[in-house]
């Protein structure tokens, strides 16, 4: 098993069915984790394929399975979400100083 490699799950492609013009988000990770399932290479190529199979009520789910290059399915990720719609520009920050 190889260590210290990361495949982030992008909680944002949970929007994309729900995606407007000018729609802005911000969005908090919730629990992510990842299994690996057979050894696997950094330095080779490998496929994230990635899915969501449902965003609702402000939050998105999202899963992904890592292909090698024989298509063996070398590990898995998941990762919740918690989004938001900001509705308003944030104002900046000022120094009270």
């Amino acid at each position: 098993m190889c260590s210290g490699i990361y495949f982030g799950s992008d909680i944002s492609s949970s929007m994309n069915p729900h995606h407007r013009k000018n729609l802005k988000t911000s969005v908090v990770s919730l629990d992510h984790w990842m299994h690996f399932h057979r050894p696997l290479r950094a330095d080779d190529w490998l496929l994230f394929v990635i899915y969501s199979p449902v965003a609702y009520n402000a939050r998105g789910f999202v899963s992904g399975k890592i292909l090698n290059r024989k298509s063996e399915h070398v590990a898995s990720a998941t990762q919740e979400g918690l989004i938001r719609v900001i509705k308003s520009p944030i104002p900046p920050v000022t120094s009270k100083l």
